[in-house]
């Protein structure tokens, strides 16, 4: 957030997500980590890309409220087919731990996260609507891993 010589606040929050995909946790686990499709289904505008698997990291603007958020994520632990721990700095900086587990018809993907988004202090008003907005972004999210891999 570029918020020149403004005053900023920090909006905090840490929630859980959770989905059923009806696919083997392989194929799951596949899909979200194959770089080209991370645009597919992240909410946010991929700007810079680098890398596959661990370390891999990309950089991304997001809007948000009407305000420009600007960040990198990481991917810092990936254990195939169980875990993904995603890790964030910038205007939005925290932690995402993504794990999969087979189930009966397919595979649970939960993502934990955690953020702290710098916003100018005028926005502090509207921090339960960008809770909201971030919060929706990511169920999104989830629901366009479904549908593409239940649909390949």
């Amino acid at each position: 957030m570029k918020a020149k010589g403004a005053e900023t606040a920090t909006v905090l929050d840490t929630f859980i997500q959770s989905i059923v995909i009806a696919a083997p946790v392989e194929k799951v686990f596949a899909y979200m980590t194959d770089p080209r499709h991370y645009q597919d289904w992240v909410t946010v505008k991929i700007t810079r890309l680098a890398g596959e698997g661990l370390g891999s990291s990309y950089q991304w603007v997001s809007e948000i409220e009407g305000m420009e958020f600007h960040s990198q994520t990481a991917i810092v632990e990936y254990a195939p087919n169980q875990k993904l721990l995603y890790y964030f700095t910038g205007d939005a900086a925290g932690y995402m731990p993504i794990f999969f587990q087979p189930v009966p018809g397919g595979t649970k993907v939960t993502w934990v996260i955690t953020l702290a988004a710098k916003v100018p202090s005028s926005a502090e008003p509207a921090r339960d609507e960008i809770v909201k907005a971030v919060r929706e972004t990511h169920e999104q999210s989830l629901q366009k891993i479904k549908a593409a891999v239940e649909k390949s």
